[in-house]
C-alpha cells in the first residue's frame, strides 16, 4: 500500500529521501578507491587506469550534462532519479562478468549515466519542494551527499573487501540502491503522479532552455569554478589510499584515514549552509575556501614538509574548509539559471563542467606523478586550479548578494 506524503514520518520527508538517494549514488562513486590496491593485484590495474577508474564516474556528466539536464526535465526529475538508481544497480551487479580492466572501465562509464540521472535533477526538485526561506540551507545540506557517501565507502570498503572480495564489494551499493528505489517510490509518490503533466519536445528544450543557458556566462563561471574544486578534491580523496599504501600503511588504516578526510568535508558544507542562511557574504566564504585549498595542498604535497602527520592535518583542512565551496556553488548554480524553467539545464551545465574536472584532473595528476616519480608536483596543479576557481566564483558571487 502506497504511503501518502502526509503519513510519512518526518525522517521520510521528500527532501530527506532525496538526500539519501544522493548519498547512495556517491557511495557508488567512492567504492573504487578502497579497492584500487586489490584491483592492481588481481587485474594488473596501472596507476593511470586507476585514475580513469576513479574519474570515469563523471563520463556522462562531462559529455552530456547539459543535455541530460533537459532530458531529466522532459521525463520528470523523480522518474529520472529512479532510472538512475536502476542503472547503478545493473552496472554494479554486472561486475560478475569482469576479469579485465577494460571491462571494469566500460561498466564504470555506464555507471556514470546512472550517477548523473540521480544527482542532476535533485537540486531543481529540492527547489520545488522546499519553501524559499529554507532553500539556501537545504541546498547547502544537499552538498554533503558526496562527502557522506564516499566516506562511508572508504570506511566499509577495506573490511568488506577482505571478507567478500572486490566483486562482492561491488554488490553492496547495488543492494543499497534497491532499498533506495523503494523509498523513492514512496517518498516521491506525489511528485511522480504529476511528473508528466508538462510535455517537452527536444526542439522546445533547445529553444526554451539550452540556448539561454549556453549564452549565460554566470552559469559557465559557476561550472568552471566547480571543476577547479571537484577535480582536485576527488583526486586527493581518490588516490589517498594508494598513496598511503605506497608508504607502507595498511589498507584498512589507509581507508580509515581517507574516510576521515572525506567526512570532514561535511563540516564546511553545513557551515556554509548555516552562514549563508544567516547572511554572510558568499564571496568571503569562497575566498576562504579556495585560498585554503592553495595553502594546504602546498603543505601536503610539497617536498618541504615530510612528516605524514603534518601532511595529513593539511589534507583534513583542505577537505573541511574546502567544503565551504560546493555548498555555495550549488546555491549559485541554481540562482544562475536564467529563469525557473531552465534550472535543470543550468545545473546540468554546471555538472558538465564539474564532471570534466573530475574526469581529466585525476589522470592528469597521476601522469604528472608517474612522470616525476612522486606526488611532489601535485600542489602546483591544484594550486593553479584553486586560483582560477577563486577568480571565477567570486565574480559571480558579487552579483547575487
Amino acid at each position: 500500500m502506497q504511503l501518502s506524503k502526509a503519513n510519512l514520518p518526518k525522517i521520510m520527508s521528500s527532501e530527506n529521501v532525496l538526500m539519501f538517494s544522493g548519498i547512495i549514488a556517491a557511495f557508488h562513486l567512492g567504492k573504487v578507491s578502497p579497492a584500487v590496491p586489490i584491483l592492481q593485484e588481481t587485474l594488473n590495474l596501472t596507476v593511470i587506469e586507476a585514475g580513469f577508474l576513479i574519474s570515469l564516474m563523471q563520463f556522462a556528466g562531462a559529455l552530456f550534462g547539459l543535455i541530460m539536464g533537459g532530458f531529466s526535465e522532459k521525463i520528470g526529475a523523480a522518474r529520472s532519479i529512479l532510472i538512475g538508481q536502476f542503472i547503478l544497480i545493473i552496472s554494479s551487479i554486472s561486475t560478475i562478468f569482469v576479469y579485465h580492466p577494460l571491462q571494469l572501465l566500460m561498466l564504470r562509464a555506464m555507471e556514470s549515466f546512472g550517477f548523473l540521472m540521480v544527482v542532476l535533477p535533485t537540486p531543481g526538485l529540492i527547489r520545488k519542494l522546499v519553501p524559499a526561506n529554507k532553500l539556501s540551507f537545504r541546498l547547502g545540506l544537499w552538498s554533503c551527499y558526496m562527502a557522506i557517501g564516499t566516506s562511508s565507502a572508504f570506511i566499509l570498503g577495506p573490511y568488506l573487501i577482505e571478507m567478500i572480495g572486490w566483486h562482492g564489494w561491488w554488490y553492496v551499493p547495488a543492494v543499497m540502491s534497491v532499498f533506495c528505489m523503494i523509498l523513492l517510490q514512496r517518498g516521491l509518490s506525489h511528485v511522480l503522479k504529476r511528473s508528466n503533466q508538462k510535455v517537452y519536445t527536444f526542439e522546445d528544450l533547445w529553444n526554451t532552455q539550452f540556448k539561454s543557458v549556453l549564452k549565460h556566462k554566470n552559469t559557465w563561471f559557476v561550472g568552471l569554478a566547480f571543476a577547479m574544486y571537484t577535480g582536485p578534491w576527488i583526486t586527493i580523496i581518490g588516490f589517498l589510499p594508494t598513496i598511503y599504501h605506497q608508504v607502507g600503511i595498511s589498507n584498512i588504516y589507509a581507508g580509515f584515514l581517507t574516510a576521515c578526510a572525506s567526512l570532514v568535508n561535511i563540516v564546511g558544507n553545513i557551515l556554509a549552509a548555516v552562514l549563508i542562511h544567516r547572511g554572510i557574504q558568499a564571496k568571503k566564504l569562497l575566498m576562504l575556501g579556495y585560498l585554503t585549498l592553495f595553502v594546504t595542498v602546498f603543505v601536503a604535497f610539497s617536498p618541504f614538509y615530510t612528516l605524514i602527520s603534518i601532511q595529513y592535518i593539511a589534507i583534513l583542512l583542505f577537505s573541511a574548509v574546502g567544503g565551504l565551496i560546493p555548498a555555495i556553488l550549488f546555491i549559485l548554480g541554481v540562482k544562475s539559471a536564467p529563469n525557473n524553467e531552465t534550472v535543470a539545464a543550468a545545473v546540468g551545465l554546471v555538472q558538465q563542467c564539474s564532471s570534466l574536472g573530475m574526469l581529466f584532473i585525476p589522470p592528469f595528476i597521476a601522469r604528472v606523478a608517474e612522470g616525476v616519480g612522486s606526488w611532489n608536483l601535485t600542489w602546483v596543479v591544484i594550486g593553479i586550479a584553486a586560483l582560477i576557481g577563486l577568480l571565477l566564483s567570486t565574480n559571480v558571487a558579487r552579483q547575487y548578494q
